[in-house]
């Protein structure tokens, strides 16, 4: 593997009120690509921050980095803590996961 990823930045400022990490684990797993997502909700961060890291880079392209963007839901106010690490029941969006890898089992790196 690449030891340098492509580096994903935001281009707006405010907190990550979620992160919908099955549509980047998706991602990951249609184009054979290593996504770590580097935000977590509750973090804040100004336009040009970095938000995730994709190996390799040469497969990298500006469709995927919009892709990567839209699976963050930025907003003015902080996601509080303890709903940032649970699970939604109403739907199957994880609000967190540092680390996807395309594999037949999803693992943290």
């Amino acid at each position: 593997m690449e030891t340098e990823g492509y580096l994903v930045r935001v281009r707006d400022t405010g907190y990550v009120q979620y992160i919908d990490s099955e549509y980047v684990l998706t991602l990951a797993r249609e184009r054979n690509l290593v996504i770590r997502l580097l935000r977590k909700p509750g973090h804040f961060f100004r336009r040009g921050a970095v938000v995730a890291l994709v190996w390799p880079a040469g497969r990298f392209d500006e469709g995927l980095e919009g892709q990567i963007r839209n699976a963050f839901q930025i907003g003015n106010q902080r996601t509080p803590p303890r709903m940032s690490n649970t699970l939604s029941t109403s739907s199957s969006k994880w609000p967190y996961e540092p680390c996807l890898r395309r594999s037949m089992t999803p693992s943290l790196l």
